[in-house]
């Protein structure tokens, strides 16, 4: 037994990196690299071994208790067994160990009467192997599992303080919410397919170019209809006209240039549209703006009520009878929810006396697009055309990207990217209130998409909206500001048929 002790050897590889020490301060460094958990121990066994290194750097020499110790550098060098084992008979040993502990944790045992260190293959960055036959069973039968069980307790001691620590649980929480807002989002968007072709229907959708009228566009190209992408940027909506077509692989989508601040534009729509002898099907009134500055349009109107009021109420008026040829047709009229914050002030309505708030004018022009698809409604009564207004829920669009301030931009740009909805799911919604035989002969109605309910919900506005002497009034100040008698015997004037 004392005989074996004698001849018990160690072979003690050092990863590459901490091949370099050339002093007993390098390799003092190069013990306090190792966790704590592992190699605390070692860390002082070493340095009471006084550690010292050869010229080369890559040889270790222990000048204390095991002057057999030999140290090497190499990472796996697994040559040198015959040379460091006691015998030949040793060597599979060698083998055995190396692949018994190359990911267990550092452990230390006694081993004949002589103190020996384990430190086998594993991220602590080191392996000491013995190559006896009586090390290996003391090893593996009395010593492994009991280390390795304290080295659990240690480690779950741990991540109980880290699952305790603030920290932690209020990431958790955190995430928690997240996560739970995300699926509320999804849960309450829209859903609706398209499920019958609409190759025989034609569609006129305003702000094509970008959010919900883009969305819409490609939606309804997918289903087989024509579709005229009304736009202002002519460049760029050509260029979601080539992605569309590409996606698609529909043809039949054309760009027109409809600039709704300008009368004079929506007139030279209206009439290509007529002279082309287009059929319209729908009219999809998706265009708006939000707080911009107050710069008048081309034609002197505030630029909400112009965008957002005047200009589909023209473009509507001018297209009425494509819409009655084509029947039965549909129009969809894009409001905000905060249409019902809204006052039709019609002593200033122009706001020309004071400057009110953006958010004032423009809740005004939403409520005022309410309040003339109601009279409409009833001007329509008698034939296959129906009118209704739609809030397809709070969504992710360009509307309010003139808002300069970065401040307001990055507290806003979380409660954005969680609480809104993506413009493919508020076109579903669109498609679902133009398309869907359920709403065929619903008109003069506010919409909007319930997510519990998996459908569209009628819902009340305010009691302006449901004035009918406000309603006339309004329509009849419409027309008399947007000349649109005059405009109507423009676009009807016989001329020739614009080129396609």
């Amino acid at each position: 037994m004392a005989a074996m002790a004698m001849a018990t050897t160690c072979h003690f590889k050092v990863w590459p990196e901490y091949s370099t020490a050339r002093s007993s301060s390098d390799s003092k460094m190069l013990t306090q690299r190792f966790p704590r958990a592992f190699g605390g121990s070692l860390c002082a066994q070493l340095r009471r071994a006084k550690v010292e290194t050869c010229p080369c750097g890559k040889i270790f020499q222990r000048q204390s208790a095991f002057s057999n110790v030999r140290v090497s550098g190499a990472a796996d060098d697994r040559s040198n067994v015959s040379q460091c084992s006691a015998g030949k008979r040793n060597s599979k040993w060698y083998h055995k160990l190396i692949q018994y502990n190359m990911y267990l944790p550092i452990i230390y045992y006694r081993s004949c009467a002589k103190q020996a260190i384990c430190v086998p293959q594993s991220f602590a960055g080191c392996a000491l192997v013995l190559y006896t036959f009586e090390a290996l069973r003391r090893h593996l039968a009395s010593r492994t599992f009991g280390h390795l069980a304290a080295f659990a307790v240690r480690k779950m001691s741990l991540s109980r303080r880290i699952l305790r620590s603030p920290l932690f649980l209020s990431s958790c929480g955190a995430a928690m919410v997240l996560g739970g807002a995300l699926y509320y989002k999804e849960s309450i968007s829209c859903c609706y397919k398209v499920n019958s072709k609409l190759d025989n229907v034609v569609a006129v959708v305003t702000g094509a170019t970008n959010g919900i009228g883009l969305a819409t566009s490609r939606q309804l190209a997918e289903a087989g209809a024509r579709v005229i992408m009304a736009s202002r940027n002519m460049d760029k909506c050509k260029e979601q006209r080539r992605k569309i077509v590409l996606e698609t692989r529909n043809k039949n989508v054309v760009c027109r240039l409809c600039d709704l601040a300008s009368l004079e534009s929506i007139q030279s729509f209206a009439k290509r549209i007529i002279q082309d002898k287009e059929k319209v099907n729908l009219l999809i009134n998706n265009a708006g703006i939000m707080h911009v500055p107050p710069k008048p349009t081309a034609d002197g109107f505030e630029p909400h009520l112009g965008v957002n009021f005047l200009g589909p109420h023209l473009l509507t008026v001018l297209l009425l009878e494509q819409l009655k040829t084509s029947g039965p047709s549909r129009i969809v009229n894009m409001i905000d929810i905060s249409c019902k914050r809204g006052h039709v002030n019609f002593a200033d309505l122009n706001a020309t006396k004071n400057r009110p708030q953006p958010q004032c004018v423009y809740d005004q022009s939403q409520l005022a697009r309410a309040v003339c698809t109601r009279e409409l409604a009833r001007q329509l009564e008698g034939t296959d055309v129906v009118v209704n207004d739609l809030f397809p829920g709070y969504t992710e669009t360009g509307i309010g990207g003139q808002v300069k301030s970065n401040f307001v931009r990055a507290v806003t740009w979380p409660a954005k990217k969680i609480g809104l909805q993506a413009p493919e799911k508020a076109a579903n919604a669109v498609l679902l209130l133009a398309v869907s035989p359920e709403f065929a002969n619903v008109s003069g109605k506010t919409f909007r998409y319930d997510g519990s309910a998996k459908t569209l919900k009628e819902t009340e506005v305010n009691d302006e909206a449901e004035d009918k002497r406000v309603q006339l009034r309004l329509w009849l100040t419409a027309d008399y500001w947007t000349k649109a008698r005059e405009a109507l015997s423009k676009v009807h004037s016989s001329s020739t048929p614009a080129e396609k």
